[in-house]
């Protein structure tokens, strides 16, 4: 799997709508980069869509195939618990 994450810059007469999920999956994707990459510098911003995607948590009715926010957050805590840059400061 590609670490490389593409947003393409696209013209339309609209503005473009994403779901609740894909906004999520988005924000995850950047998530588990900063982390799988040690990136310390970027923690402040993957705390930030932490909390984001922590905030839309009650509104998202199914995840469909996608884990739960408390199964990727699980799942964060046991395979980056060494982040100690990380973790605090979803607290801040």
């Amino acid at each position: 799997m590609s670490d490389t994450i593409v947003i393409a810059a696209i013209s339309t007469p609209q503005p473009l709508k994403f779901n609740g999920t894909s906004f999520v999956e988005v924000r995850r994707a950047l998530i588990e980069v900063t982390l799988r990459k040690g990136r310390a510098t970027r923690y402040k911003h993957a705390a930030r869509h932490v909390r984001e995607i922590d905030s839309l948590n009650s509104q998202i009715k199914a995840y469909g195939n996608f884990e739960t926010h408390d199964q990727f957050m699980e799942r964060l805590r046991k395979t980056h618990p060494r982040k100690m840059g990380f973790w605090p400061l979803l607290h801040d």
